[in-house]
Order: C-alpha cells, then structure tokens, then sequence
C-alpha cells in the first residue's frame, strides 16, 4: 500500500515533469521554512512560479482543499524564499497543479480567485 506521503511525492514528480516540457526550469522541490512549505519552485521567461500541487480524485476537490489558512501559509513561504535570495523585485507568481484522475490541471495565478 503506498502511503499518503509517497503519492503526493508521486504528484510532484508528474508535476515537475509536466512544467519541464512546457519549458519551465525547476529550481527546488519541497522547499520548507519556519512559515510554510512550497512544494516546487520554478523559473519561466523572468518570473519565479511558486507552484502548489495537490492530487485528489477530482480537480474540484483539489482546488476545495485549498483553505484560507493553506493559502497564508504558501504566501509566507514564498515571502521568506524571495527574502532570502534577495529576489524581492523579481516578478513572481502562485500557480496550482492539480493531479487527478482525469489528468494534470495547471492554474496560473491561482491564488488570485
């Protein structure tokens, strides 16, 4: 039986492979701070993407389990990444992939819904 851990280690690696064909460079997977956790952390022409993967039966669900609190805690990961690099005038954004049955669901700037 595979465990809760491994599958979304599954998802981000079917994420990760997904961004590289579309031409994004992947910079860091799993990404941790004392505020939170950026699953994978990507350059696309000259933004920094900040990208949440989450893996559910279906895309609606996986967009669902994004709370409020989920959301603030991305936000603060992504504040202290940027800090840390010296990165904060760079261009950046949030973006979810979703791993479903029914396939990959890339949302750009989905945090702005």
């Amino acid at each position: 039986m595979v465990s809760n851990a491994e599958k979304g280690q599954q998802a981000e690696a079917v994420a990760a492979a997904h961004l590289q064909r579309r031409g994004y460079s992947v910079l860091a997977r799993n990404w941790r701070c004392v505020g939170g956790e950026i699953d994978i952390i990507a350059c696309h022409h000259d933004q920094i993407v900040f990208i949440e993967v989450r893996r559910r039966t279906t895309a609606e669900a996986a967009f669902e389990s994004i709370t409020l609190r989920k959301r603030q805690r991305v936000l603060r990961a992504v504040e202290t990444w940027l800090s840390q690099h010296e990165l904060t005038d760079q261009l950046w954004r949030i973006d979810v992939i979703v791993v479903s049955r029914s396939g990959i669901e890339h949302c750009e700037n989905a945090f702005d819904w």
